[in-house]
């Protein structure tokens, strides 16, 4: 088997023919015939082509003549017959189908032809791998050049370059915070649940990764509520962070406004830009908490809602289920989520070798930033006194509370007797009794 791959990958194939997958047919052939010759080719090919036609427009054709090549050489030694037909190929066939036959051994190219060649390349971009090198030579400059001759003037020209590539890693950039409440990452939005109308907010302290508050409503669109879970975090740890960095959304804007208070008389560098905007994909750390969250939490209540969904219980944009949905899945989902937010802000985060990760857990690190030795790392908090006149302001800015309006609850209260659910199949069969009495209701 290993002389018949070398026999198939020893004629070179133009750069427009897909030499892999004509490699691969021929192969498939080799294996079906028992490396026997075969009397006909099984392939779908096109009528042959006379001799004066441009036969580079005969993809089938190529196959089979590669194919057919790979017999011959198999054949030509032993017997005249083939010998003959393997030199028709060459002084006819090859030629017209501009092929050429590699040559083995050593590189035909003259050696300061072939440096030269790798310093322009080098110069046009400095990054090129070997293997792109020797792609680049044999393709784009038609050199007949080996591997390992390209390899060691690679070395010669480009010592640092070639060291860097040689663990194939990504120089990635690192992360910087200077302590916990440096800066704060929010996400006013986790959309993976919002076609069934739980919406998810959260905010992680960058440098701790410790989570600050991961909060499911029915809206995450109206930006008083998300400053509403800012302040109420603000109340709990008795100040506001140095830095805050958020989604360029509308969400976001009362909470900047907020941050921008609360900075102004501060004389840092960073009083004038305390709310960075960006994209989401930059928010890194908030971001990799989502991660993280979708694999501990939410994947389970995707996979469910969707079953309702297979199951004809619930369509996507009907108000009327999907009220029903947050009427009967909220209180659990949000029990669920402050687990996993507890579990998370417990748990130890492993060394790495790589990175910029601070190891330990992420409760210590935001609340005892000390143990660390670094007299660098300190909590940057902001103190807040929350009996204060302007923090009774901001609070009246806010809307605090993210569920259903009252009429709502009291009418599906008065339906299931304001049933508690504790477990998802509890809440599956409230779901489905409240569907069933209320599309009663509206349609009889």
């Amino acid at each position: 088997m290993n002389s018949i791959q070398s026999m198939i990958t020893y004629f070179r194939l133009p750069v427009h023919v897909n030499q892999r997958s004509i490699s691969n047919h021929a192969l498939l052939s080799l294996v079906n015939t028992n490396n026997e010759m075969p009397g006909k080719l099984d392939l779908p090919i096109q009528p042959w082509p006379k001799l004066g036609e441009d036969l580079t427009f005969w993809p089938w054709f190529v196959m089979i003549i590669h194919v057919e090549l790979c017999f011959v050489s198999l054949k030509s030694h032993n017997n005249g017959a083939y010998n003959y037909r393997l030199e028709y190929f060459k002084r006819k066939i090859i030629p017209k189908l501009h092929l050429n036959i590699r040559r083995g051994g050593e590189s035909l190219t003259e050696f300061d032809e072939i440096v030269h060649l790798i310093q322009i390349e080098l110069l046009l971009k400095p990054d090129r791998s070997i293997t792109d090198m020797l792609f680049r030579l044999k393709v784009m400059h038609g050199c007949n050049v080996r591997r390992e001759m390209v390899r060691q003037i690679m070395r010669t020209l480009d010592p640092v370059g070639v060291f860097q590539r040689k663990g194939n890693k990504l120089k990635r950039r690192q992360y910087f915070s200077k302590g916990p409440n440096w800066i704060w990452h929010i996400a006013d939005q986790y959309d993976k649940l919002s076609p069934y109308g739980i919406f998810i907010s959260g905010c992680i302290d960058g440098f701790s990764r410790y989570v600050l508050w991961c909060k499911a409503g029915i809206s995450n669109k109206n930006p008083a509520k998300i400053a509403g879970y800012f302040l109420s975090t603000v109340e709990h740890v008795k100040g506001y962070p140095h830095i805050i960095r958020g989604d360029a959304g509308t969400e976001n804007m009362t909470v900047a406004t907020m941050q921008n208070f609360l900075r102004e008389d501060d004389e840092d560098s960073f009083s004038k830009k305390a709310f960075i905007f960006g994209k989401s994909t930059h928010n890194q750390r908030i971001e990799r908490w989502w991660g993280t969250l979708r694999v501990k939490c939410t994947d389970r209540w995707i996979h469910h809602f969707k079953e309702l969904e297979r199951d004809g219980h619930f369509t996507i944009g009907d108000i009327v289920h999907t009220t029903l949905i947050q009427y009967c899945y909220m209180d659990i989902i949000r029990r669920e989520l402050d687990d996993v937010t507890y579990a998370w802000n417990c748990h130890r985060i492993r060394s790495q070798k790589h990175g910029d990760i601070v190891p330990g857990i992420p409760d210590l690190l935001y609340n005892v930033p000390e143990m660390l030795g670094n007299p660098d790392c300190r909590n940057y908090i902001h103190a807040m006194d929350t009996n204060s006149d302007g923090f009774h302001f901001l609070r009246s800015q806010c809307c605090f509370g993210n569920d259903l309006d009252e009429d709502t609850k009291s009418t599906l209260d008065a339906i299931c007797d304001k049933y508690h659910v504790k477990s998802v199949f509890e809440a599956k069969s409230l779901y489905i009794l409240l569907k069933n009495a209320l599309e009663a209701r509206l349609y009889h």
